[in-house]
């Protein structure tokens, strides 16, 4: 088959419209500003992009579209762009480069790869993975035999989530989280903030919901904007969220809150799971978190009145504090005791929808050496990334070469000085980016690959949507550089190491077309509609769980098995060195962290990253709104400069920021040096031991005033929780205790009793 692509606006015209008084064709995909895949339309005037706007068609996004997708043109003409091949003449790191051919370039990287896995073998070559077309360079590295493979989404962001909730109902709760904001009667949200990662169609449910009624619980130690639209915000102490949860579950037990007809049906080791949390009343809770007792039994009855149609959202950046995976079985097993499991208003199931596929079958070969499972026994997607780090480095690494793909590992791994030496170790790096970015210049190869405006990106079938559909990424200009789609980067690749059994297809459209055949479509007609709605199971009538139960997992066999506590447990968090305050970051809604950080548009909306403390912790320190500080971690790295926000709406001891600023590759001329990075502050990181994921809210850090390092005070906390009440609001000041006092201990897990293992286990 011809390839579309240079003709791709002729090809694909859905309608006409207009902009300004000129005809336009409009032309309908799929957005990649971030990796939530709202739909867009783009208006093409004589074969050029005017303008992106959200296709009204798409199912979940409903036309709407954030300033993210708007600005996907500054990402199309950004004039830092990767243009065309590249090879580096300087030393590994300077960023000195100079064209070359895609035939060389494939030539050259083939060779290395060649050798390199000819000669210590395919787990010697790394991979590092983040975005749509990622998916063909994970399945070349698999069809090679590397189990060298890691991604940033599950094992810097997901992975706890995913693993705690698979352990519980046996499967993940998907991406797009299926969640049913719309029908619920009760969103409680940890940590999540919708409305600042502005994952469009989540906040769009969830404003829909609040509009009919459904009630929001947030609890964040920061008043965020989720909170702001809240009935109770419950400021709590960081790294306490488990505390609170398991008295939630306490509560919804102890007063036959729970579902019980559910439970008995569907529940396993829910026996075990009532001995274990007796002791978690709200008044021990209310010792670790700081929040009142009786605004957590009020919140655990709303649940009790609100069930099943309660979504207790299962978040997204998990990696917090390395005991993840038992915080996120908690939230399933809160879920799985609302019942709210498979049911209208709470998580539902996925959608069937089947492909055909164009494989790169995976070599079968048990040797994982690097990372064995045995080390971590619930991890998916590969290996943690601190994994291949450390076997890279040495005099004889394990590891020697690395294809890093659309991830900038240096702003979205911890320790990057642990990069940088590993990267310069290596004996051969690839990358492929679209933009020069900090790992980029360390690359002995550079692949640009076109903007997702620019390429085809295979079959997107949704099944996690309460109306599943298929949707196509299509060009709706040709590329305006020497750049390629990642599957013919890939291939190009592979051919040049003598595997054309991988990714058999001859073009990304053949690969679509074969995609498109079980569904009976064509990729012409998905080109011209953009998006074909499926048939939807989201609920089901009796629901089915792929446990080894087949029931949730209460209390789960398979992490006794290995060694883990079967029910959540819960661990204090590290307390504060003296006068120090804990890095915590997120987002702002202009970026989507490092990897928009360069585009015109966006950046003049948000230039840099603030300094967010509690106002009377900085007024303790001689701070006002507007000081520049910087921040020093306590191995003494110190950041660049940022602008003080002092904030009534945050804890004391916390210091948040937005995450992804701070560039350091003078290629990206727009966002050189403009505000700090959090991520070259987080020398340190606790690991999950169920997943390998990495904490990184284990760094503290104190502020730097022309150069004079400044002590955080101690001070009172504030508001301790908020509630509204027909427009009102009435506060709850944290509750006083004796001097003498202390925070009562985390209770200890059950012995398990003499009759051994709950019946129907494993």
């Amino acid at each position: 088959m011809a390839s579309k692509q240079a003709s791709a606006h002729e090809t694909v015209q859905r309608r006409k419209g207009l902009h300004g008084e000129e005809e336009a064709q409009l032309i309908p995909s799929i957005c990649e500003m971030c990796f939530w895949k709202c739909g867009i339309r783009g208006k093409v005037v004589d074969g050029k992009l005017m303008r992106i706007e959200g296709n009204p068609e798409h199912p979940l996004s409903k036309g709407r579209l954030c300033a993210r997708g708007n600005a996907g043109l500054g990402l199309l003409n950004d004039p830092d762009r990767i243009k065309q091949p590249m090879e580096r003449v300087g030393p590994r790191g300077t960023g000195r480069f100079r064209p070359i051919s895609w035939a060389k370039a494939f030539a050259r990287v083939g060779a290395e790869f060649k050798r390199i896995t000819a000669q210590h073998g395919p787990d010697a070559l790394g991979f590092f993975g983040h975005g749509t077309s990622a998916k063909y360079p994970r399945s070349a590295m698999e069809h090679l035999g590397s189990h060298t493979i890691s991604s940033a989404s599950y094992f810097q962001c997901r992975g706890p989530r995913e693993a705690g909730y698979t352990l519980t109902f046996g499967m993940t709760p998907g991406s797009p989280e299926r969640i049913d904001l719309e029908k619920a009667k009760l969103v409680v949200l940890i940590g999540s903030h919708i409305g600042e990662n502005v994952h469009v169609s989540q906040t769009g449910g969830l404003m829909d919901g609040l509009a009919t009624g459904t009630k929001l619980a947030v609890v964040d130690p920061r008043y965020s904007v989720a909170a702001s639209k809240s009935d109770w915000w419950l400021p709590i102490r960081p790294g306490t969220d488990t505390a609170l949860l398991l008295s939630w579950i306490h509560l919804l037990i102890e007063k036959n809150l729970y579902d019980k007809e559910y439970v008995e049906a569907y529940g396993h080791g829910f026996e075990e799971l009532a001995r274990h949390v007796k002791p978690y009343t709200p008044e021990w809770a209310q010792e670790h978190t700081g929040l009142p007792a009786d605004f957590i039994r009020e919140i655990a009855e709303e649940m009790g009145r609100a069930k099943p149609a309660v979504v207790i959202h299962p978040g997204r950046q998990t990696t917090w504090y390395g005991n993840d995976t038992q915080r996120a079985r908690a939230m399933a097993i809160l879920t799985g005791l609302l019942g709210a499991w498979g049911r209208e208003g709470g998580l539902f199931y996925p959608s069937p929808i089947k492909l055909g596929k164009c494989p790169c079958d995976p070599k079968e070969d048990p040797s994982q050496a690097l990372c064995p499972q045995d080390q971590y026994h619930f991890r998916d997607e590969g290996m943690p990334t601190h994994c291949i780090i450390e076997n890279s480095m040495g005099a004889k690494p394990a590891v020697r070469a690395w294809w890093v793909w659309g991830q900038n590992l240096l702003q979205s791994a911890p320790n990057p000085q642990r990069s940088i030496q590993a990267l310069k170790n290596l004996e051969f790096v690839c990358v492929t980016d679209i933009l020069p970015s900090e790992t980029a210049q360390f690359a002995d190869i550079l692949l640009p690959e076109s903007t997702y405006l620019e390429r085809f990106d295979g079959v997107f079938a949704v099944r996690h949507a309460v109306e599943p559909f298929i949707a196509l990424r299509q060009p709706l200009v040709p590329p305006l550089h020497n750049t390629k789609d990642g599957f013919s980067i890939v291939k190009g690749v592979m051919q040049a190491m003598g595997r054309k059994d991988c990714l058999p297809c001859d073009s990304i459209e053949e690969y679509i077309d074969l995609q498109l055949k079980p569904a009976d479509l064509s990729l012409e007609e998905l080109m011209r509609k953009g998006v074909v709605p499926t048939p939807g199971r989201p609920y089901r009538d009796k629901p089915k769980f792929y446990t080894p139960s087949k029931k949730i997992e209460f209390f789960s066999q398979e992490l006794a098995k290995r060694g883990h506590p079967p029910m959540p447990i819960y661990q204090p968090p590290e307390k504060n060195p003296k006068g120090t305050l804990r890095l915590v970051s997120g987002r702002t809604p202009y970026h989507t962290f490092a990897r928009s950080m360069n585009n015109k548009l966006l950046h003049a909306h948000a230039p840099e990253n603030p300094v967010v403390i509690n106002a009377d912790q900085g007024r303790g320190m001689g701070l006002k709104d507007g000081d520049r500080v910087q921040l020093e971690n306590t191995d003494g790295l110190r950041s660049r400069e940022g602008r003080v926000q002092l904030n009534p709406g945050i804890r004391p001891g916390l210091v948040y920021t937005w995450h992804g600023f701070g560039v350091r590759s003078p290629d990206l001329k727009t966002a050189f040096k403009s505000g700090f990075s959090d991520n070259f502050l987080m020398t340190r990181f606790a690991v999950d031991p169920e997943t390998g994921s990495t904490g990184m809210r284990v760094n503290f850090v104190k502020l730097v005033r022309s150069g004079k390092t400044l002590d955080a005070p101690k001070v009172d906390d504030p508001v301790a929780a908020l509630r509204r009440e027909r427009g009102k609001a009435a506060s709850r000041k944290a509750p006083a205790k004796p001097a003498t006092q202390k925070a009562a201990p985390a209770p200890t897990a059950p012995v398990p009793e003499d009759e051994g293992p709950p019946p129907g286990g494993c």
